[in-house]
């Protein structure tokens, strides 16, 4: 699994498990009050993220 985070410094996440064809892409100019966590590429389960 791929992940990318989008850190505004918000003590609030918002998580996106994104589906088939989609990535970070529409993300990447997210600012808001909120962190972002955008997750693709299921292709591997496995999940590791260090905050």
């Amino acid at each position: 699994m791929k992940t990318k985070l989008v850190s505004n410094n918000s003590a609030r996440l918002v998580v996106f498990l994104t589906g088939w064809g989609g990535d970070d892409v529409q993300f990447k100019q997210m600012t808001g009050t909120s962190d972002v966590l955008v997750c693709w590429d299921y292709s591997d389960l496995g999940f590791e993220f260090n905050f």
